[in-house]
């Protein structure tokens, strides 16, 4: 499954762009998903999430929280089936604005 666009970068005025990504896994047993951010740069980061069966993981400033700055995308592997999403966003202060994105097989 891949997300086709992700930052955590400085933006113009003070802004900020970032991206925070949700995922869900549907079924009973527990799935383990790794997340792999492609930065433009051609920087790779791994993360592996492990979610219980029927529950949701939303993580905020994905790829900051993670020690990364940069542009790119996200790939995502599962042993299970999992429904995924993202919104990435400037936050200039006085509100935000971005787009929403599903994660698309691919």
């Amino acid at each position: 499954m891949q997300v086709a666009a992700a930052a955590s970068v400085d933006g113009a005025h003070g802004s900020f762009w970032r991206t925070d990504l949700g995922v869900l896994n549907p079924g009973d047993a527990d799935a383990s998903v790794v997340v792999v951010f492609h930065g433009d740069d051609g920087s790779t980061l791994s993360h592996t999430v492990d979610l219980d069966g029927g529950t949701q993981e939303v993580m905020v400033d994905v790829i900051g929280e993670w020690g990364a700055t940069g542009n790119g995308w996200m790939e995502l592997s599962s042993d299970r089936a999992i429904v995924v999403g993202s919104r990435t966003y400037n936050d200039g202060g006085a509100g935000t604005f971005g787009q929403y994105l599903d994660g698309i097989d691919g």
